[in-house]
């Protein structure tokens, strides 16, 4: 509403805006209507009886909730075919407003159109345009979700739907924190996965993918000590994997060493230690020495 202030003494008039002002109730002179304690509530705008009961009167622009028990699913029909207080024809835009000042309850607005819900959060209100015939018939056109930048000063909490930034080459993160992940995590494509200088701790079964390369330490001589406390198993049953060791092998307490039945090659000298034997099993096979000198320091039998 508008009204001009001044124009004495032949000074120009200004032009003002009053600002939204209205009694609040379910009769027909309420500048907003208080809706009903109900898990859905809707009304036909379009209709001269839209609100109220029994012979009904035109909806205001304004809704509100009072007592709430629940939350309210609030169906705006017929917007844009919506009359002025009198049965005029409604032409270009006009703006709805919507008031929760429940302390706990949600409000959930919607129309006829098929494509547009807007929840009011406690405390809270919104305001929505519907245009006569711009656009989508009947809808309601709520505040852009689209912002160029937001800081929240507490907590961003999501009650459905995804988080979702993969259009986006920016990049994510968070706080000192602990962060929990109470789904599964999926690094897409090539994409790397680096810790801190921290513990990792895998607690559960760790899997590396078919031909792809296990690697302790960046650099040739520079890897830590890799201690495995359970039995180390390489190949299987019907695929054979070989072993390769670059450094000295050490076996210590009093443990045995087995092997296949293959040939074993020792390419080194081989030195038995103090007051241990070498024992050939029961059976036929042979002994045979190369065409040095043996020595035999004790009876041969």
């Amino acid at each position: 509403m508008f009204f001009d202030v001044g124009g004495e003494d032949g000074k120009p008039a200004e032009r003002r805006k009053l600002s939204f002002m209205a009694t609040v109730g379910t009769g027909s002179t309420n500048g907003c209507y208080t809706i009903t304690d109900s898990a859905t509530v809707g009304f036909t705008v379009s209709s001269a009886t839209g609100c109220g009961s029994g012979s009904g009167f035109p909806c205001p622009d304004c809704f509100v909730t009072s007592t709430m028990s629940q939350d309210i699913t609030l169906t705006i029909t017929g917007c844009s075919s919506a009359s002025w207080l009198r049965s005029q024809t409604r032409t270009g835009v006009w703006q709805y407003t919507f008031v929760n000042p429940h302390a706990s309850q949600t409000l959930t607005v919607t129309d006829n159109s098929g494509g547009t819900t807007f929840n009011i959060a406690p405390g809270s209100y919104t305001q929505a345009y519907c245009a006569s015939a711009l656009g989508t018939t009947d809808r309601l056109y709520f505040p852009s979700y689209r912002i160029p930048t937001l800081t929240v000063d507490s907590a961003i909490t999501l009650s459905a739907g995804a988080f979702d930034m993969s259009s986006s080459s920016g990049a994510f993160s968070t706080g000192t924190g602990t962060n929990t992940l109470n789904g599964n995590t999926v690094i897409s494509g090539s994409k790397t996965f680096a810790t801190g200088t921290g513990t990792v701790s895998l607690n559960g079964a760790t899997t590396v993918a078919d031909s792809t390369a296990f690697t302790v330490g960046a650099n040739a001589g520079s890897g830590g000590t890799t201690t495995l406390y359970g039995n180390l198993v390489v190949g299987a049953s019907g695929n054979a994997a070989s072993t390769t060791l670059h450094g000295a092998f050490s076996q210590s307490g009093a443990y045995t060493f087995g092997t296949g039945t293959g040939v074993v090659s020792l390419n080194g000298d081989v030195e038995v230690a103090a007051g241990m034997d070498i024992a050939m099993l029961t059976g036929t096979g042979t002994f045979t020495t190369g065409t040095g000198a043996i020595t035999l320091n004790g009876d041969t039998t």
